[in-house]
């Protein structure tokens, strides 16, 4: 068996990978300057409320309230594209140097407000328009996929509002409805 693995080369890089991976794994607490007791545990439980200053000179503020550990992680993902798109839009599009969001999630549903100060735009006619961003038509398309709920407000000059509520609860079906 070693005269066969040592003629597969790939094979001996890959070995090598691994104990120098266990090496570093066993040597690094000891090396490392921090011991795990120098952590500060009061601190463990708090939800993030962080005041971010982003590219752009681009004021961003995260309010979290509730319970994140309610949320599958398709509707952590979904949420997380949703603000990611919002934020991008806000931004390249709308000019927006403050961004407010606030995620609260309860056991019914979650609710996302994404508010920003940029130049806002006319929904009803990008809306009406065939040349929809496609930004706009992957935040349709990713609340109504979780059985969600979206409105956008964008007043020219103000700035544009998003609301998103998506339902974590699962409807129980009647006996009609159920097969």
């Amino acid at each position: 068996v070693w005269r066969r693995f040592k003629q597969n080369n790939l094979s001996l890089i890959g070995l090598f990978m691994i104990v120098f991976l266990v090496i570093f794994a066993l040597a690094g607490p000891i090396l490392s300057p921090y011991n795990y007791s120098d952590q500060n545990l009061e601190f463990a439980s708090i939800p993030p409320k962080l005041e971010i200053r982003k590219l752009n000179d681009v004021d961003i503020a995260f309010n979290l309230e509730g319970n994140q550990e309610i949320l599958t992680s398709n509707k952590k993902q979904a949420t997380y594209r949703i603000i990611c798109e919002s934020i991008g839009n806000a931004v390249r599009h709308g000019k927006a140097n403050k961004i407010n969001i606030i995620l609260n999630i309860n056991n019914e549903y979650n609710y996302l407000k994404i508010d920003d100060n940029g130049t806002g735009y006319d929904i009803k006619k990008i809306n009406q328009s065939k040349n929809k961003g496609i930004g706009l038509k992957n935040l349709y398309n990713i609340t109504h996929s979780l059985n969600g709920e979206i409105e956008i407000n964008s007043i020219l000059e103000v700035g544009t509002t998003i609301e998103v509520i998506i339902p974590n609860k699962i409807r129980e079906l009647s006996k009609e409805e159920a097969v």
